[in-house]
């Protein structure tokens, strides 16, 4: 029988409207366990020089489950959270290393199959699934694995031993849940259910229910904006920036050279920046990257700055007809329409030149990267990015708060005229800008 599962929408109201993508370690570097407890919670322990995760039994248990009877009622607790206290349903990770799971959680006695949740490759996805996990597993007692494959669910999960925080290799899983079976009997990528997807995967999502491989669409109660940014910094400094009156055209092509440079990674700066190759610190970087993790970083707290830097790209007085300043967007398989807008807006200062082919996008992990590095070096920085976003909330009271761009408002016509999922990530750009109106 054909298995369906569920899909959550993430609507986006907005007049605009993925390969380099890197665990982020969520970690605590640690001497003693006494500091794991502060930093965390009572139960995490200095293992290894980190900080265990406290809430492997189940994060209701860990948070609640040393109150006495008077704190719980105080608190006036729902029962179907204090019938947690007792612990969390196993999943097939937890099966994995042990026969019964039974030394940390309970046996699924109502036998329920287990659901996989795709953890995709941004941040607010993934702290969904982990919710959708606690609830699932605690409350209602259903096994939930996160993650594209059983390779990679035990890392992925809210329960993993180790404080990580990882991404999946893809950003919308929609081949893995094409599938028939319980994802728990296989090792290919199997996924039942997607907890946030933007409305730039429309067209994907509608084949999907057509063919009968996911229940209808139903909204998250979010509300998402996609949009261009810049630092409140750069706003304050040139307010013609923030509209795309000020950016259209070969009279602000200049402009644009001068002010967007181009983001630099640790080992770019070491290995054509430095005239030393960061075996002497300096301002920039205090040493030379020690792995290949951190070779590809465009910022790194307390040991990289980041850098941004005028390449010949950049030099208008020797290219006035083609010089361009950088633009930091998103991968092709997120839903943008960058290389759409910049042409058909005619803004030929700006082009994008990241790591990921076919459209020069960068991941999630390395835009995060570039906006801190901004912030760190007093640089201007042009970025595509969303709102609500934690980053976005970081930076709201800091000059570097994020300034949304002015571009066109949307029209039904122009809305219709969009390319589709299919040809974000085709290598012919005139097929990534689409037709004209």
């Amino acid at each position: 029988m054909k298995k369906l599962v569920s899909l959550f929408l993430l609507l986006t109201l907005t007049a605009i409207t993925t390969n380099n993508i890197a665990p982020v370690e969520a970690k605590l570097a640690c001497v003693t366990t006494k500091e794991c407890e502060a930093q965390l919670q009572v139960g995490s322990e200095c293992i290894d020089g980190f900080c265990s995760n406290p809430f492997v039994e189940g994060c209701l248990k860990t948070m609640l489950g040393s109150l006495s009877e008077e704190e719980l009622a105080a608190r006036n607790i729902a029962p179907e959270v204090l019938g947690a206290l007792g612990g969390r349903v196993c999943n097939s990770d937890d099966l994995k290393d042990n026969d019964d799971g039974s030394s940390f959680c309970l046996a699924n006695e109502f036998d329920y199959f287990e659901i996989r949740i795709h953890n995709a490759n941004w941040e607010a996805n993934i702290f969904v699934a982990w919710i959708m996990q606690i609830v699932m597993m605690e409350i209602l007692n259903v096994p939930v694995t996160i993650g594209l494959n059983s390779g990679l669910t035990k890392a992925s999960s809210f329960y993993s031993p180790v404080n990580t925080l990882e991404y999946s290799s893809i950003a919308y899983s929609w081949d893995a849940m094409q599938h028939d079976v319980d994802c728990e009997t296989t090792d290919a990528d199997c996924v039942d259910v997607m907890p946030e997807v933007w409305n730039g995967q429309s067209s994907k999502w509608i084949s999907m229910m057509q063919q009968g491989f996911i229940e209808p669409v139903d909204g998250c109660g979010q509300v998402g904006k996609m949009g261009w940014f810049v630092p409140g910094f750069t706003a304050r400094r040139d307010d013609s920036l923030v509209s795309y009156f000020g950016l259209q055209g070969e009279q602000n092509r200049a402009k644009l050279a001068q002010a967007f440079k181009r983001p630099t990674t640790w080992y770019e700066y070491c290995e054509e920046v430095s005239t030393n190759n960061c075996t002497i610190a300096d301002e920039v970087a205090i040493h030379y990257p020690e792995s290949e993790a951190k070779a590809g970083k465009y910022f790194h707290d307390g040991e990289f700055t980041g850098y941004f830097r005028m390449l010949p790209e950049n030099d208008c007085t020797s290219f006035p007809d083609t010089c361009t300043g950088y633009f930091v967007g998103p991968l092709c398989t997120w839903s943008t329409n960058v290389d759409a807008q910049l042409h058909w807006n005619n803004i030929v200062g700006l082009k994008p030149d990241g790591p990921s082919i076919p459209n020069h996008g960068y991941g999630y992990v390395s835009q995060t990267e570039i906006w801190r590095a901004a912030n760190a070096t007093k640089s201007d920085v042009m970025m595509w990015w969303w709102q609500p976003e934690a980053l976005v909330e970081e930076f709201s009271s800091s000059d570097w708060s994020f300034q949304q761009i002015i571009l066109p408002t949307v029209t039904d016509v122009c809305s219709d005229a969009r390319i589709g999922v299919e040809d974000r990530c085709v290598d012919d750009i005139t097929v990534r800008r689409g037709d004209p109106l």
